[in-house]
């Protein structure tokens, strides 16, 4: 079992990370494949991490936007972002957005507590939104149909 917490202060060296291609990726392994899990709470983080970890996907956990960063730097072969959308600073779109500039191929999965307030707010989605709580086997279902896309 791989978890792995990313912290960090700032978006420091964010200019700096590599644009990474994710078609070499044989997505029908598991264990091949990086998802970069965001949440702010941290049993949600925890619940979404074991998830993903029991369908055997490597999973690196950050519980704010800027780990998250950090954690997209120092681990350039994420397949996969699936982040709150309500956090403190950097909202989850927010994150999106910048995680994009740098891996056009992420593919990314949104969840929140908030659809209705959520659904309102400006911005460009990049992927769809599970409303907290969620089943895991929707979680299962998302992750796959998206890294199979």
């Amino acid at each position: 079992m791989i978890l792995a917490k990313a912290s960090s202060h700032d978006l420091g060296d964010f200019g700096e990370i590599n644009e990474q291609h994710f078609s070499g990726k044989h997505m029908s392994d598991p264990a091949s494949i990086t998802i970069l899990v965001v949440d702010d709470e941290e049993s949600m983080l925890s619940v979404a991490a074991a998830i993903l970890q029991r369908d055997g996907y490597r999973v690196i956990t950050a519980r704010d936007s800027l780990a998250a960063m950090t954690a997209l730097r120092e681990n350039p072969g994420v397949a996969l972002l699936f982040t709150d959308v309500k956090m403190p600073g950097i909202d989850g779109f927010m994150l999106a957005d910048m995680a994009k500039v740098r891996h056009p191929d992420l593919k990314v999965l949104y969840a929140t507590g908030f659809t209705d307030e959520v659904s309102t707010q400006p911005g460009v989605r990049h992927g769809k939104i599970l409303e907290k709580p969620y089943d895991p086997q929707e979680l299962r279902s998302e992750v796959r149909r998206l890294l199979n896309a």
